[in-house]
């Protein structure tokens, strides 16, 4: 063998050691995206539970959102070669790379005696896999006032919390077409805490934390929501200062607000599906009766998002996004002849009446 290809051989595996063979990983927004706006509130402390494979959603978000997230490491069915997922496995077959069960039982406990803003479950493992010395660490943490945050809970689960108290908070609050709304919350009040679900599409991968999608926009919008519930949820914020974003036609979005002062700032963005910028610009934080309405270019037919944020003295108060559907339908409606019979030599004199979508197009 090449002596230069047997020391990459080994400076690779020693690297891959050093990277997953840690407890839990630190992620920092300031890392991903340095020029993210600082929370009103102050950065939010995060502790994510999920498989390895989806710790890449605690970086999408922590591009998105003031944050600083702790990953513990749980070991996925593809990494240990069978079906068992992350607490549930007994059995390592490559030391080095894997962890046990009672490793990865006190990564979790070490991990739970810090202090967080918030704590989030994943869709896998689910929870009647955890160990029970876990759940009780968790839910004593919620119990004592930390925000807890589970994806898609399993039945077990379901039942345990259908025995709680609602609370009814709508913090999520987004608007969106009506056959792509994604996520539905329900809140639940335990002691001091209240325990967040969030029931979103699964597809058939075990690597979750939220849950994914091949479009672009949706991924984007994805992230952006979820980043705006954990901001609300884990400080508390009960009432939005930007409510809602809504379509009111092909060519104006109408922004709900409450308590929003001249002295802000409120930043427009309108993308395409592909997420490429449209138009972006600052617009006066003034309402009429709780709206601002915001006029749209002419745009194509298809699917779009805007997003508008609000900041005050440089810092973000609130963010919200909306998808939305252009659809023209420009038609004619009628067409009225100057009269009724017409010889080969006559000039055809009509009068047509478009309707509306049809203003400015070429006939």
């Amino acid at each position: 063998m090449d002596r230069r290809f047997s020391t990459i051989i080994v400076v690779a595996i020693v690297l891959l050691t050093t990277i997953t063979s840690g407890a839990y990983e630190i992620i920092n927004s300031a890392g991903h995206n340095p020029v993210l706006a600082p929370l009103e509130n102050g950065q939010i402390k995060i502790l994510s539970i999920a498989l390895y494979p989806a710790h890449y959603h605690s970086v999408e978000l922590a591009k998105r959102l003031d944050c600083e997230i702790v990953t513990i490491r749980l070991d996925s069915a593809f990494q240990a070669g069978y079906n068992k997922d992350g607490f549930e496995r007994k059995t390592v077959y490559w030391r080095e790379l894997q962890i046990t069960q009672d490793e990865m039982t006190e990564d979790a406990l070490n991990a739970l005696k810090k202090d967080y803003d918030i704590i989030i479950i994943g869709v896998r493992p689910v929870w009647s896999r955890y160990p029970e010395k876990v759940q009780k660490a968790i839910l004593d943490k919620a119990e004592s006032g930390t925000a807890l945050l589970i994806f898609s809970p399993e039945k077990t689960l379901g039942d345990e919390l259908a025995k709680m108290q609602k609370v009814d908070l709508q913090l999520n609050t987004f608007a969106g077409i009506k056959e792509k709304t994604a996520f539905r919350e329900q809140y639940y009040r335990l002691g001091k805490g209240i325990i967040g679900v969030m029931e979103a599409p699964i597809d058939n991968r075990l690597g979750y934390l939220i849950s994914d999608s091949d479009i672009k926009l949706y991924e984007e919008y994805k992230y952006r929501r979820i980043a705006n519930l954990i901001y609300k949820f884990s400080k508390n914020i009960k009432q939005p200062k930007l409510i809602k974003a809504e379509q009111t036609g092909n060519k104006e979005i109408e922004l709900s607000v409450e308590d929003v002062t001249s002295a802000m700032s409120l930043k427009y963005r309108l993308v395409d599906e592909n997420y490429n910028l449209i138009e972006e610009r600052s617009l006066a934080a003034k309402s009429r009766d709780g709206k601002i309405k915001v006029k749209l270019p002419q745009l194509q037919n298809g699917e779009y998002a805007v997003e508008f944020e609000l900041s005050s003295d440089g810092k973000l108060v609130d963010w919200i996004s909306g998808i939305f559907k252009v659809e023209y339908n420009p038609e004619i409606v009628s067409a009225t002849l100057k009269k009724d019979t017409l010889s080969a030599s006559d000039m055809i004199n009509l009068t047509l009446s478009y309707s509306d979508d049809a203003k400015g197009l070429s006939l």
